[in-house]
């Protein structure tokens, strides 16, 4: 898989299930702050950006890419 979705309002109960229940749940691995990037994204970054900041501030996350910033990118070329 690419790509796995979070709803922001679920981000702090999933980040807190253990690696197997997160699984069961959702069917992927759990991210983990060292590992693979977290994409954030919503139609006006302000979800967003309230999600990376929870997996920031609250999990130790460093690693991530707003959508909207990529997709500026993108646009650009």
């Amino acid at each position: 898989m690419c790509a796995s979705l979070f709803v922001v309002d679920d981000i702090e109960s999933a980040m807190h299930l253990s690696t197997d229940e997160f699984k069961t749940k959702y069917g992927f691995e759990k991210p983990s702050p060292g590992g693979k990037p977290v994409v954030v994204y919503c139609k006006a970054g302000i979800r967003a950006t309230q999600a990376a900041e929870t997996f920031i501030q609250k999990f130790g996350f460093t690693r991530f890419v707003h959508w909207l910033d990529l997709f500026c990118i993108i646009e650009h070329f």
